[in-house]
């Protein structure tokens, strides 16, 4: 009996584009769950009241979404601005000001502002000072693909390429906590503050990973009948 032929590079490289879309599939459906859970969370988490600073740093959970009501001295003199910020598909910044409450230094994310044509003209706007200061708790995201090149300055207004505590803190000469309030909309503030903690939607998710394992069946189908092809016997002429 004849041994079936089976090419060795063609079988490993359809081995491993299977593997690989199967797990990027699998990948997504993850991404999915967590997005989901997110979601939950912050409905949840939206019924609770405004939580104050001591209410906030006595939970023993993650404050991540909940929301926020504090009071403090906002130092307007200290502000950072956090570049390539998009909003409907304009460029501009997100500008971060320190508050100082008994408790420490919490930095609020005031919103958006158009960015003016010049990275060395910042945009200004004013800033009102309030009795409370009403927003969401947020874990500033660490981009591992950027980085930071102003981490020395200390001439106030700052620009930096994301919310780096750390360097807001050698800035500042000052302990910042962990989090950042991104306060709630205002449109007499004139800045854009509309949050977005979910960019990608769960069904985005879902919708990708059929994408992969639709190819992974694709690939495994077109090597199975090149495979099927290359046995066959091939008719003899007489």
């Amino acid at each position: 009996m004849k041994l079936p032929i089976i090419p060795i590079v063609p079988t490993a490289i359809a081995v491993i584009c299977v593997i690989a879309m199967t797990g990027l599939g699998l990948w997504q459906l993850d991404r999915q769950a967590q997005k989901e859970i997110r979601l939950a969370q912050l409905e949840e988490r939206r019924q609770n009241h405004p939580h104050t600073i001591d209410e906030l740093l006595s939970l023993e959970t993650s404050i991540q979404d909940f929301p926020a009501q504090l009071n403090g001295n906002l130092l307007t003199d200290k502000l950072f601005y956090i570049d390539n910020k998009i909003y409907q598909g304009q460029v501009g910044f997100d500008v971060i000001v320190p508050l100082q409450t008994e408790r420490g230094v919490v930095m609020l994310n005031l919103g958006w502002l158009k960015n003016l044509g010049s990275r060395d003209l910042l945009p200004k706007q004013q800033i009102d000072p309030s009795d409370f200061y009403f927003g969401v708790v947020s874990y500033p995201s660490d981009n591992r693909m950027i980085v930071e090149t102003n981490t020395s300055a200390t001439e106030f207004p700052i620009l930096l390429q994301q919310i780096d505590l750390s360097v807001i803190e050698i800035a500042l000469d000052m302990e910042v906590l962990d989090f950042v309030v991104n306060v709630d909309p205002n449109p007499a503030s004139g800045f854009v503050r509309e949050w977005t903690p979910v960019v990608m939607a769960p069904e985005k998710h879902l919708g990708y990973a059929i994408q992969w394992f639709g190819l992974a069946i694709a690939c495994l189908t077109i090597y199975l009948l090149s495979l099927i092809k290359l046995n066959k016997p091939s008719s003899s002429v007489l």
